[in-house]
């Protein structure tokens, strides 16, 4: 296959570590842009540090690329990575999740600043904690591009996850958030519920796996505003016992309100309210 013909690069658990970094880095950045039409690259599951991110911040900015990929590794000091986000302004899907916990308050500002250029941002199973989590909201009220947002399993206690529900009253872009393995409380559940209520443009929501069992009153105070509103169609909150018959009941009749308005209905199994996929 000639270089002109190369779009996908697909080095995922390869094992190349920093060393296989350079050495990749040395052939790209070798070649002038016109003789690489790379649009992604998937450099996921090889061992990659902190050595290895100007490196990778080079290669965006050589070859441009729109999809990246860079889950499973142990990077850290992504600001060189955030920068080429931000020069070429081509990447629009980026993936940083399952970094050994690697990433963490000191990357949520490059992160909060490379947001507004990304259409999907995976950062979940990391470690901003709630300081990230605030830092991270400045970005997500900003952007206009931005679809879908992975924050699962960053270490959020409710001072965190309310911080990202407040966003969504001023968001106007993201249609997908996944918080998964946070903390989920009446309070969060609160703070969700009033951002869905000014929020017209998510669609999906995922409380999966919640750092605390979500029980009737914080499911209930989400599942009542789903009564007005009718853009969020799927709804992932894991349950760690069957659905009440009180939330059953909830969830008939936000269904029956939704056939009565040709919404698209709200499925629901014994222990979670519809299964998101990942997009």
């Amino acid at each position: 296959m000639s270089q002109r013909n190369l779009k996908e690069l697909n080095l995922k658990s390869c094992a190349i570590g920093d060393h296989g970094i350079c050495l990749l880095h040395h052939y790209l950045c070798g070649n002038t842009p016109s003789k690489l039409e790379i649009t992604t690259i998937d450099l996921s599951g090889n061992n990659l540090t902190e050595a290895s991110s100007s490196l990778i911040g080079d290669i965006i900015c050589h070859i441009h690329p729109q999809n990246v990929y860079l889950a499973f590794n142990k990077i850290t000091a992504i600001r060189n990575i955030s920068t080429a986000v931000i020069n070429t302004n081509t990447v629009k899907t980026l993936a940083l999740n399952n970094n050994t916990s690697c990433i963490t308050v000191q990357d949520a500002p490059a992160i909060s600043d490379m947001m507004v250029y990304l259409e999907k941002l995976r950062i979940d199973t990391n470690a901003l904690g709630d300081e990230g989590a605030i830092i991270l909201s400045e970005g997500i009220m900003r952007t206009t591009t931005l679809k879908s947002l992975y924050l699962g399993y960053n270490d959020m206690s409710a001072t965190g996850v309310i911080a990202i529900s407040k966003c969504l009253k001023h968001n106007t872009s993201l249609q997908l958030l996944s918080m998964d393995g946070n903390f989920i409380s009446e309070d969060v559940a609160t703070a969700i519920a009033q951002a869905l209520t000014e929020n017209k443009t998510l669609k999906g929501l995922s409380l999966w796996h919640s750092s605390t069992p979500i029980n009737d009153e914080p499911a209930m105070i989400i599942l009542k505003t789903l009564h007005y509103n009718h853009s969020v169609t799927t709804l992932r909150v894991y349950y760690y016992r069957h659905l009440s018959h009180v939330l059953e009941r909830e969830v008939e009749a936000i269904n029956y309100a939704r056939r009565k308005y040709n919404i698209e209905e709200l499925m629901v199994s014994r222990k979670n309210f519809n299964i998101l996929q990942q997009q």
